[in-house]
């Protein structure tokens, strides 16, 4: 059962410390960003805004967010006020009674965030901080200051806890603001822009970049990356993402009109001089034109009606047959939204002598500011079959148990949601490779009437030389497991690698939907159990060798181990950040497994050099983000 989305916007533009410049943003962005999260036929999330509070009632309402919430949950935290670096370079946000000199008992430390994120039992936790960052304090009175304050430096590296299920997307990499005599030197105002592209990538729709109906978070960064930078090119937002699989924030409000591209492969058969072939691409269209994404359904009947006029009369009357038989399923937009959740905004007044908050911004409904949040009755009341959240400690801890199996799920997005993976990502989604392998089953089948014969692959595409797993093995030293996902299993595959001696998980290995390879640094009597039989593993002896240099791809498990030559460490550069803001690597030795040294690159340092402390066999653990490229310097 889908869990809960709750959402809780914190908001500042009124400050009683002078040095803090009024901003006129956050008031008009908290209000415009809850209207379209609560909105039932876009987000539907339960939201709660907190605006002009002094820092404790902020913690209060960021505690109970992350506090009360089960596995399967959605949490957003959205941050719209000033930004703060103390001089031991400690991240806080500005709260209304904030004072610069006294960060630590004025402000929300962004080590109490992380404490929060940590805590929560929520698998799926997205926070945006659109906030304009100070430098460095000295004691006593502010000084100028001179330093970036890189924000995801803050939340980054493992630090959103548990290394899965954490998103943070922030307006800007890093900004420098300047403090002169407790007041910053420049009357600049919050980056907006940002949070108004979000709010317009979510309401327009046009955030469902792939128009299959729904927005994920990938999706909507990329969007928000191209609209900052469009109208702010010295603004780059970043974003630093511990989640597998996708997470999806809200569907498309209104209905695909433009045609999505079709693959290039699907492309290649449609255009073949091979009537079988042809043949073969009609069977593909005619899947499209049944399936959830929209934009490829458009595509799949434009290229079908075409197709009907073709010269061969075995590809005219497939196409004819797939247009009247098959019905196209209408676009996933609600047709009748239920009620919107309630909006509760936390209001303080506005100190005396100072401005009021801009007119029109005010919500109809305020609670108390010391209240906790307010829920509708859909959301305090606990789904059947589900523990509610207030139960005790040990109650919860066996719920944590009883759920267990959404530890490997995404929660889904408002409304009817689609019924699995497979849909959401389709044969689009698929990598190049996986996409050749179906058009190549597609040919055999059209023109041989056989069965095609799916073999395991390393990440090079070479045939694995590994074993079937069934049943037990035993390993005398390092070895390797290749692990072969599907779109086919809800959720994707889980691998669980077991130590049969002792009975103990060695490795646990979930929502894996494509081809992944890790290395095990254990020896003994093991066994792979998967969860469906139509996910596949091998295992191999040893720990590989690659020859340097090679390149590499995000998401798909760890290296081959490779020899570094005497005094030489190993140099990753990053080819493609593919929007990234950071991309973070850790070089482990291949005899033991262990950590021998971390290093993050980003657009401005994309070479990093990771000591092997000595090692000679060693290999690059997984990654997500960037193509790279590793050789020996």
């Amino acid at each position: 059962m889908a869990g809960r989305r709750t959402a809780l916007i914190v908001a500042n533009d009124v400050y009683e410390h002078e040095g803090l410049g009024q901003l006129r943003a956050p008031a008009a962005d908290a209000r415009a960003l809850a209207e379209v999260l609560g909105d039932p036929a876009i987000g539907g999330f339960d939201v709660h805004v907190v605006r002009n509070e002094a820092a404790h009632v902020i913690e209060g309402r960021i505690e109970d967010l992350f506090s009360d919430s089960r596995p399967d949950d959605v949490l957003l935290l959205h941050f719209s006020c000033h930004g703060l670096k103390s001089e031991s370079g400690e991240l806080f946000f500005a709260a209304t009674n904030t004072r610069p000199n006294r960060l630590g008992s004025t402000a929300v430390p962004a080590e109490f965030v992380q404490r929060c994120l940590r805590m929560s039992r929520s698998r799926s936790v997205v926070l945006l901080l659109d906030c304009c960052y100070g430098g460095a304090f000295s004691k006593g009175v502010t000084v100028r200051a001179a330093g970036d304050a890189h924000v995801l430096d803050s939340f980054g590296g493992g630090r959103l806890g548990g290394g899965r299920g954490r998103a943070v997307i922030t307006a800007s990499s890093a900004t420098e603001y300047a403090f002169e005599g407790d007041r910053l030197a420049d009357d600049h105002t919050s980056p907006s822009v940002f949070t108004a592209a979000l709010v317009d990538g979510l309401a327009s729709g046009d955030a469902d970049l792939d128009q299959d109906g729904w927005v994920s978070l990938n999706e909507l960064y990329e969007y928000v990356f191209d609209r900052v930078r469009e109208q702010n090119p010295q603004q780059t937002p970043s974003r630093d993402v511990e989640m597998q699989g996708e997470l999806y924030l809200a569907r498309r409000s209104h209905p695909v009109t433009d045609p999505a591209p079709l693959p290039a492969e699907l492309l290649q058969m449609i255009d073949s001089p091979l009537a079988t072939l042809r043949v073969g691409a009609v069977a593909e269209l005619t899947g499209l034109l049944q399936g959830r994404n929209a934009g490829l359904r458009l595509a799949a009947k434009a290229t079908l009606q075409r197709l009907t006029e073709d010269d061969s009369r075995s590809v005219a009357a497939a196409a004819t047959a797939a247009l009247t038989t098959v019905t196209p399923e209408p676009p996933a937009v609600p047709s009748a939204a239920p009620e919107a959740p309630a909006v509760a905004i936390a209001e303080a007044e506005a100190p005396s002598g100072r401005s009021a908050a801009p007119s029109g911004t005010a919500s109809s409904g305020t609670a108390s500011a010391e209240a906790a949040p307010s829920r509708t009755a859909s959301s305090d009341q606990a789904p059947s079959g589900t523990a509610s959240a207030d139960l005790p400690e040990s109650a919860a801890r066996e719920q944590d148990s009883a759920e267990a199996s959404a530890d490997s799920e995404q929660a889904e997005p408002p409304g009817e949601p689609p019924g699995s993976e497979a849909w959401r990502r389709g044969w689009w989604g698929w990598s190049p490779r996986r996409r050749i392998a179906s058009i190549v089953g597609a040919m055999v089948v059209v023109a041989a009437g056989v069965i095609a014969v799916v073999l395991l692959t390393n990440g090079d595409g070479r045939s694995s030389t590994g074993n079937s797993v069934a049943g037990e093995f035993s390993e005398s030293g390092p070895w390797r497991v290749q692990l072969r996902g599907t779109n086919a299993v809800d959720g994707g595959c889980t691998f669980t690698v077991t130590d049969v001696e002792t009975g103990a998980k060695t490795k646990e290995y979930q929502q894996v939907f494509e081809e992944r390879t890790f290395q095990i640094a254990q020896s003994g009597t093991f066994r792979v159990d998967t969860s469906a039989s139509v996910c596949a593993a091998t295992h191999t002896s040893g720990s590989g060798q690659k020859a340097l240099p090679f390149a590499q791809h995000p998401g798909t498990g760890d290296t081959e181990a490779f020899t570094l030559p005497n005094d030489k460490g190993a140099l990753v550069e990053v080819t493609d950040f593919h929007s990234y803001g950071r991309c973070e690597f850790v070089l482990r030795d291949a005899a033991d497994g262990r950590d021998l040294a971390f290093g993050t690159a980003q657009p401005a340092n994309r070479v990093v050099r990771l000591a092997a402390q000595g090692s000679k066999q060693v290999y690059l653990g997984e990654f997500y983000g960037c193509d790279v490229t590793v050789k020996a310097g």
